[in-house]
Parts: structure tokens; sequence; C-alpha cells
């Protein structure tokens, strides 16, 4: 963890920032995510932040690990869903055949950010892959 965000995250927030299976986004596997879904549990990278924001907070709400001022509940949440939970349920039913999209895929930006939203759409709002 690079110390000077190390130094910015709030002392409850520290156990989830440091637990290996949040080192990487929830959704595109980018490192070292900076925002999470308070009420889905999940840390994710900035720029599937802002698809989540447009996927709408009636599923998920994001919140910055520094810069917002938590709830109890979203810390509590998020300790006990984390990203290897939320993974093993939301891709659940996920085939080796879909490949996840990630931000570094070979194709325009428009073309990268269309599969992002439609991956956490399907994955959060369609429930595709769940039990």
């Amino acid at each position: 963890l690079e110390l000077a965000f190390a130094m910015s995250v709030p002392a409850e927030l520290l156990p989830v920032t440091q637990n290996p299976d949040n080192r990487t986004c929830a959704d595109c596997g980018s490192k070292h995510p900076r925002w999470a879904s308070v009420t889905l549990g999940v840390l994710v990278c900035i720029d599937c932040a802002t698809i989540h924001r447009k996927v709408g907070t009636h599923i998920t709400s994001i919140k910055s690990v520094t810069l917002d001022t938590w709830k109890p509940e979203w810390v509590k949440r998020v300790k006990l869903i984390g990203n290897r939970v939320g993974r093993d349920f939301y891709e659940h039913r996920l085939r080796a055949s879909e490949a996840r999209p990630s931000h570094a895929d070979e194709c325009s930006k428009e073309e990268k950010k269309a599969a992002m939203e439609e991956w956490i759409r399907n994955k959060y709002e369609r429930l595709r892959w769940t039990p």
C-alpha cells in the first residue's frame, strides 16, 4: 500500500484497504482501488466507480475511501463482504469463456467504457451470474 494513501485512510477502513482481496478493483482488476460501493460491499477503481454511479444508487452507492465520511454500517458491510466474497457471489455462474473486460483492453476508449458498463450492469443490476 502506498504510504501517502495509507496515511489518508481513516483507521476504521485500514483493515479493508490492507486486505489482499481488496487490492484490485472488484470489476476490472485495476490495482489500488480507492472507491467502494457501500451497498454492495466491494472496492472499485475510479473508472468503475463512475460507471457504478451511472447504474444508480438504488443498486450501488459509491463513496471514496479517503474523501468521504463513512457510516458505521458501510464500514461493517465492506469488511464483511470485500472483493473476494463479492466476486464469488456476483460472478458465481460466470463461465471461463466470458472474459472480464478491462480498462487496459486493446480498443477505443468508448468501446472500453461500453464494455465495462455492460459488465457492471450484467453483474449488479441484471444479476446475470448470481447463484
